[in-house]
């Protein structure tokens, strides 16, 4: 605390963190008794006395000169205010400490940290939210705490694009798991309206976003929000177990593996790891669980591969049209229709030794597709060999 200056007219201060140490604290943050705050650094110590400078920051510019946000330099040069502190603090106790207030464009190079220099550091810039437990009791609805880890994002903020896709892929996947439970073969409007969710806030303690369901639970505390969302924990908890994901997926068809696989892939190309707590008004139900990266990554390979395994093969024979091997597609035309899609890994030796305008058998599987933004389900081939026909 000896470093730190009192009874000037920056106030009753005191430290808030230190950010380099040598000997003692050179470069620090503090806060007076109503609220400023300030950053310092050391510029000079001399046999009588030692000088620093102080830069008030707002709450704002403070959390993004501790993020990163801002660089060391700029944070005393560009001053809020315009001005800056020399402070000179004698080590003679009988003088008193002197601050100049000094316009910030007159610091010399040598009072300031290089330009380019950061702190990194963990920020929270949004207030925690509610517990999710005693908000769903409030408000009658299903409530959901999604916790995000944005790798390389040191302030409590999201990329858009990435952030976007993650919902709408929630969404569909507690669509899809709403339109199994009503046993019905496509995701009516009536089954979106009851599955449907909505932003309640946004906040800190890392990148959370608090979803409630847009629908009501009933007298006995349940909802369809609710049941999917049990589901989709069950799903969420078997991470990357390839027995334990097969078993939840026979139970709820392979649609919902489909469109949990394409919100696997979302979080997993933008997110460190995820944490969901689900808050209920009914006494006894909700629940959490965590999964990384790692276990996203395992858990999309065992599920491209049961998507596989699910789809049925058929034979057809006809004229070969267009090998890509670039875009690893391929086209055969029948009597009946035109085949195109991809040349899986088996079939790719075969192709690209293959003569276009030749007939072949082609052996190709079948694979359903699901739109993730439309939820639709088209058909897509995968070529998995080819021979010569009549070989």
């Amino acid at each position: 605390m000896g470093f730190l200056p009192q009874e000037t007219i920056l106030g009753k201060l005191e430290p808030i963190e230190v950010y380099e140490f040598y000997d003692k604290p050179i470069l620090f943050s503090c806060r007076n008794a109503s609220g400023s705050i300030f950053l310092a650094v050391s510029i000079a110590e001399g046999d009588e006395s030692e000088t620093w400078l102080y830069t008030q920051l707002s709450l704002n510019r403070f959390q993004s000169v501790r993020s990163g946000g801002i660089d060391l330099h700029d944070a005393f040069t560009q001053a809020e205010d315009g001005f800056v502190f020399k402070v000179v603090t004698p080590f003679s106790k009988e003088e008193g400490v002197t601050v100049e207030r000094m316009p910030a464009q007159e610091t010399t190079k040598d009072m300031l940290p290089l330009p380019g220099e950061f702190l990194n550091l963990e920020t929270e810039t949004l207030p925690e939210l509610d517990n999710p437990t005693q908000k769903a009791k409030t408000t009658r609805q299903e409530i959901i705490n999604l916790t995000l880890n944005f790798p390389g994002v040191f302030r409590t903020e999201a990329p858009v694009q990435a952030l976007s896709e993650i919902l709408v892929r929630l969404q569909n996947t507690i669509n899809i798991i709403g339109m199994v439970r009503a046993h019905s073969d496509a995701v009516t409007e009536r089954i979106r309206d009851k599955m449907q969710m909505s932003i309640l806030f946004i906040g800190g303690g890392s990148f959370v976003v608090q979803l409630a369901s847009t629908e009501m639970v009933n007298l006995l505390g349940e909802s369809n929000v609710g049941d999917a969302t049990e589901e989709l924990i069950k799903l969420f908890e078997t991470r990357s177990n390839q027995e334990q994901l097969k078993a939840e997926l026979r139970r709820l068809r392979p649609k919902v593996g489909k469109s949990y696989r394409l919100l696997l892939e979302s979080l997993s190309k933008a997110v460190e790891d995820m944490k969901l707590v689900w808050g209920s008004p009914k006494e006894g139900r909700g629940g959490s669980v965590y999964i990384s990266k790692e276990q996203m990554l395992d858990a999309i390979t065992i599920l491209e591969q049961l998507e596989e395994q699910d789809s049925p093969t058929i034979q057809i024979t006809g004229t070969l049209t267009g090998v890509f091997l670039r875009s690893e597609r391929f086209e055969i035309e029948t009597e009946d229709k035109t085949y195109t899609g991809k040349i899986l890994e088996d079939a790719h030796d075969t192709a690209s030794n293959a003569t276009i305008s030749e007939r072949y058998i082609a052996t190709i599987r079948e694979v359903n597709v699901i739109n993730p933004v439309t939820e639709e389900s088209s058909t897509e081939y995968h070529l998995v060999n080819l021979s010569p026909a009549g070989s």
